[in-house]
């Protein structure tokens, strides 16, 4: 086989040797959604989101929640059976300076508030209540404090 030479064509232009070749244009694919598969997914993906949000406010499960909004805390009464109050830096923006509180213990009426700021409906609050008729117990309970106030607090039994 005989190899050919390039001579004064251009190798860019294209020759009518490559027009031959030249595949046609292709149209972008535009499809359809199977109706019935779209909505069962949908339908399922709602109803786990429903279960898994039950959950947490039944309080089988718990949510972890690092959001750099303020968000305040109170309790008529706190009884800890282990307490660690330490400095550190917020893990919402990694920048603030917090103290880390850790307990295990049991807490009555506790109220937890947060105000979003939203773009139509202006300032909405979400409020979480527990322990109104028995107290809530928890271990392992972790919060980044930007401030910390108590009418009276006790502090004894030292480990």
């Amino acid at each position: 086989m005989e190899q050919e030479h390039f001579m004064e064509e251009s190798l860019n232009s294209p020759t009518l040797h490559d027009e031959e070749h030249k595949q046609p244009e292709q149209n972008p694919a535009i499809g359809t959604v199977n109706r019935s598969i779209f909505w069962t997914v949908m339908l399922v993906a709602l109803l786990l989101l429903s279960g898994i949000t039950t959950l947490i406010s039944k309080g089988a499960i718990a949510m972890a929640a690092a959001v750099p909004v303020p968000v305040t805390v109170t309790a008529s009464s706190i009884k800890t059976t282990r307490f660690r109050l330490y400095p550190g830096i917020s893990q919402a923006d990694s920048t603030s300076p917090v103290a880390v509180n850790q307990l295990d213990g049991t807490l009555s009426n506790l109220v937890i508030t947060k105000t979003v700021s939203m773009p139509v409906i202006g300032n909405v609050t979400v409020t979480l209540k527990a322990g109104q008729n028995t107290s809530v117990s928890t271990t392992g309970l972790t919060t980044d404090l930007a401030g910390l106030s108590s009418d009276s607090a006790t502090f004894g039994d030292r480990l």
